[in-house]
């Protein structure tokens, strides 16, 4: 399968991911990370509890209902270490994209002083320094514009033709006489 025609590569060589290879990276050994410490945990209290005097004179049922225990504690320490994980992961994301988004309105309206710089440990690194070195290219194309349009405005107040054809034609992009 090809990508619309414009490479001769498969399309799954020449697709772009939003994570980079380093933040796909990050996020499987933090997740790996958490499964080994949940599962460590689990390990040392199945280990304590059959190793110790607690299960000596029990009954099946008595045993059954200490491994229940056990097993339930697990499931709920896990799932809580898990969801604190998934929740720092997601701040990691999300918080990045909240504020190139903000920073995107405020660049629609006008205003190139909205902040772009993300947290020590905050994914999306990368599109955050291409979004502001973008705003600061705006932002100066905006300056110049707006000189030229003060210059435009005094030339045309002085009467000047040459000076205002130089600048409509620099407003313009097109080369002048």
């Amino acid at each position: 399968m090809r990508d619309s025609g414009h490479s001769g590569k498969p399309t799954l060589l020449n697709r772009r991911y939003l994570l980079d290879r380093p933040s796909q990276l990050s996020v499987t050994i933090h997740l790996l990370g958490v499964l080994a410490g949940v599962g460590l945990l689990y390990a040392v209290a199945v280990y304590v509890l059959l190793g110790s005097e607690l299960l000596n004179g029990k009954t099946a049922e008595e045993l059954r209902r200490v491994l229940l225990g056990v097993h339930t504690a697990y499931f709920v320490v896990g799932g809580l270490i898990l969801a604190l994980t998934a929740l720092l992961l997601t701040h990691r994301y999300a918080g990045p994209a909240f504020v190139m988004r903000r920073a995107v309105h405020a660049m629609r309206e006008q205003d190139y002083s909205s902040r772009l710089h993300l947290r020590l440990r905050d994914f999306h690194k990368p599109l955050a320094k291409e979004l502001a070195l973008l705003r600061d290219e705006l932002a100066a194309r905006e300056e110049k514009r707006t000189g030229l349009l003060r210059d435009l405005e005094s030339s045309l107040d002085a009467g000047d033709e040459a000076a205002v054809r130089a600048i409509l034609a620099e407003l313009i992009g097109a080369p002048h006489e």
